[in-house]
């Protein structure tokens, strides 16, 4: 005769104070063993987790068999497995509720500008990042060298594991507060180096700053702002004064390719018609002449050059010290005045050549804590 084996005693539930606070417990009962699930009372996926736990080892007391002892003993353990491993997802899955945590670098020019970086870190924070991540400030302050910045980058930021990194480049013409060592740095681990007031043409060129991005354009940029001038005032003839260095040479390729496309499509469209005559009199602006400088030009007999030509509409593309140089000379020439219009650009309107500059002039620029101020939303929006 086949005795049938007894069921256990019914499992005591655990006593309050054993418990943790704000859960739900799910008993599962068995021949070999009884296990005891405590998950989270917030999350509605814990509660199904553990309606489904109960359910099935309700299922599995209740079922009447005639199997062996040992029948019971195997899906006792499978069951404890089942929960163990009903325990870690829910674990892991609690886990991954947290926020993530993001570091920021930043290359200040001055370590005055640490706190109103952090400021702007907090308030960006506040406003985009809730429960998704939470956004961290590191920053470092530019060195003497590019050795010593490249080292501090390194040091400081790449060990931190930084997703992105901040710099800038304040107005005056400092070369080692350059962002080029900061920039080929980060580069070689394909860190997002973003460039605050970092305006040099060079930075857009990807086969040499090939993770530089910026939030404001290049100066060569500003060639758009002046042909649109030109187009609305019907100035046709310009006189274009360039430095002799990078920032010159792609300022002059960027205005003369828009006046070479304005050309082009002008005469496309007349010659259509078969209109000579609506061609010669609807032609573009154009430069009258175009003229580079150095620190070794004489700038008076340049001026000079440029004064006997017809146009009276000059375009000026300098460095600061420069373009301070050239304002001089075209006012002690009494080119400054009543007849003339200068067109000219932010680097050019900045530091001394400011004070040179002729009367009317104004610089259209943001101070530099402006731009830490607005670089932090610029990764909670990407």
């Amino acid at each position: 005769m086949r005795i049938p084996p007894f069921p256990p005693p019914p499992l005591p539930p655990p006593h309050p104070s054993r418990r943790p606070p704000g859960s739900i417990s799910a008993v599962a009962h068995s021949t070999g063993g009884a296990a005891l699930l405590l998950l989270p009372r917030r999350s509605w996926w814990c509660r199904a987790a553990a309606a489904a736990v109960a359910a099935v080892a309700a299922a599995a007391t209740g079922a009447e068999s005639d199997r062996a002892a040992s029948w019971w003993r195997l899906v006792g353990r499978t069951m404890r497995l089942f929960l163990l491993a009903v325990l870690l997802w829910c674990s892991c899955a609690r886990a991954g509720c947290e926020p993530k945590i993001v570091n920021i670098g930043a290359v200040l020019s001055q370590k005055r500008y640490e706190q109103v970086f952090k400021d702007a870190v907090t308030q960006a924070n506040q406003v985009y990042g809730r429960d998704k991540f939470k956004l961290t400030a590191i920053s470092v302050t530019h060195k003497p060298n590019a050795i010593q910045m490249a080292l501090s980058v390194c040091e400081d930021l790449i060990s931190s594991q930084v997703y992105a990194i901040l710099v800038s480049h304040p107005p005056q013409s400092n070369d080692h507060l350059t962002p080029t060592p900061v920039s080929y740095t980060a580069g070689f681990y394909r860190i997002p180096v973003v460039g605050l007031t970092t305006r040099m043409s060079i930075y857009s060129d990807k086969s040499i700053h090939l993770s530089f991005l910026r939030t404001v354009p290049p100066y060569s940029h500003q060639a758009h702002v002046w042909f649109d001038l030109m187009r609305e005032f019907n100035w046709n003839h310009i006189i274009l004064i360039v430095s002799d260095d990078h920032e010159g040479r792609a300022a002059q390729k960027r205005l003369e390719t828009l006046l070479e496309e304005r050309e082009t499509k002008n005469k496309k469209r007349n010659y259509e018609n078969l209109d000579q005559l609506s061609y010669d009199n609807k032609r573009g602006p154009k430069a009258e002449k175009v003229l580079q400088f150095s620190q070794e030009t004489n700038l008076t007999a340049l001026l000079l050059e440029a004064k006997e030509l017809e146009a009276r509409v000059i375009i000026l593309s300098a460095s600061e010290e420069d373009a301070a140089a050239v304002y001089k000379a075209a006012r002690f020439l009494n080119m400054t005045g009543s007849g003339y219009v200068w067109l000219v650009g932010e680097r050019e309107m900045s530091g001394k050549a400011l004070s040179e500059a002729p009367d009317g002039t104004f610089p259209p620029q943001d101070t530099e804590p402006c731009h830490y101020q607005k670089a932090p939303s610029f990764f909670c929006v990407w």
